[in-house]
């Protein structure tokens, strides 16, 4: 389905039900969304991440809408590898992203999109493009969406001219959308990715300690992970009016991977409109994941065999997460043809990571603000 943060949030009770399904969003709707905000992530391990994005979604004509978007992130942090370890020896970073996409109604109940992206940073460079098809019945009772996505990622390390490897990444979803009653929807999607290529990071290490001598002696070794990956996920989520001014939204996804990772996330929020120019929101995450089969904390070996798979990443160790947050979006009013919005968010994460010496658990605080025009 279309994101649904490019649709209005609020839902008026003498038109609940067609409220709850424009949520859905499809092409060829007339509108014009421009939106601009940063948002600023810290947590314990001493990274901080500036996130400016800007956003516009024009409608050329009722039939075919225009987007585009730009992002940043601008990274500090107190190692070179963010995710698994820390060094004295800090950093400073910044990845730009960009994204251009053309959606066209081409009959009353097929529309049809395409998309592509960019993202570079020092180190890695992401050309992404897609397609997708939106598939409505004669009621609007119900809606397919099938979506089809390629990229290609070069890796290498700060200031070489030459990437240390490509990756190269296929995949495919779909989604089924169904309108419940006068006040729900549910949904239904599923996916698949195919990575191949360089998928270990260039700057990991691993140590890699002798039994004959007691862990006496050892031996630091690059990262080696599989050069595929078969990446699927299923999610279910229901949208829910239940009462003139109080709003649900829940989901409940299963993913895994031929690596062995097992991971389930299941999110709630609830919003509240105690008048026109206010929507207040809360919610929260649940997220648990069993590792992949070759990940250990600690790798022993006969010296000089090393294990032929090894890692130090700790998102691919078991772990469990919780967050929760709060969000304001506040009606400024009208100028120009245009409603604007400001809309402020506020989250707390803990992650706890199994088997993980170094490291083994991660804070992080997310605050921003954002001002929305649509008309």
């Amino acid at each position: 389905m279309a994101a649904t943060e490019a649709c209005p949030r609020r839902l008026r009770a003498s038109s609940v039900a067609l409220g709850v399904w424009l949520a859905l969003c499809p092409i060829g709707r007339a509108d014009h969304r421009v939106s601009a905000g940063t948002f600023v992530y810290t947590d314990a391990d001493h990274l901080t991440v500036v996130h400016p994005e800007a956003n516009a979604a024009i409608s050329v004509t009722p039939d075919t809408k225009l987007t585009a978007s730009y992002e940043a992130d601008v990274i500090s942090a107190a190692t070179i590898d963010v995710r698994t370890s820390a060094s004295p020896r800090g950093f400073h970073e910044t990845r730009h992203g960009a994204s251009v996409s053309i959606g066209q109604q081409m009959t009353r109940n097929l529309g049809a999109s395409a998309r592509y992206a960019l993202s570079s940073s020092p180190d890695y460079l992401t050309h992404n493009a897609g397609v997708a098809l939106q598939l409505e019945d004669d009621a609007k009772q119900a809606q397919l969406e099938l979506q089809l996505n390629a990229a290609r990622d070069s890796v290498g390390h700060v200031g070489d001219a030459l990437p240390v490897g490509h990756v190269t990444v296929l995949g495919a979803s779909l989604t089924a959308a169904w309108l419940l009653s006068r006040s729900a929807v549910f949904e239904l999607a599923v996916g698949s990715e195919h990575h191949q290529g360089y998928l270990q990071s260039p700057y990991r290490f691993v140590t890699i300690y002798d039994l004959a001598s007691a862990g006496m002696q050892r031996l630091s070794v690059s990262e080696s992970v599989p050069e595929q990956r078969v990446r699927t996920a299923l999610q279910a989520r229901l949208r829910w009016a239940l009462a003139e001014r109080w709003f649900a939204r829940g989901s409940v996804r299963i993913h895994g991977d031929d690596w062995g990772i097992l991971g389930q996330t299941a999110e709630l929020r609830f919003s509240y409109e105690p008048d026109k120019a206010w929507l207040l929101s809360v919610y929260g995450r649940a997220y648990a994941q069993l590792g992949a089969s070759f990940y250990h904390g600690r790798y022993d070996a006969q010296l000089p065999l090393i294990p032929e798979l090894r890692t130090r990443d700790r998102t691919l160790a078991s772990s469990r997460a919780l967050s929760g947050g709060a969000q304001v979006q506040w009606q400024l009013g009208a100028f120009d043809g245009f409603d604007f919005q400001l809309e402020a968010r506020g989250e707390l994460t803990t992650q706890h990571y199994s088997d993980t010496p170094l490291l083994p658990q991660r804070t992080a605080l997310v605050l921003g603000a954002s001002l929305v025009a649509q008309r």
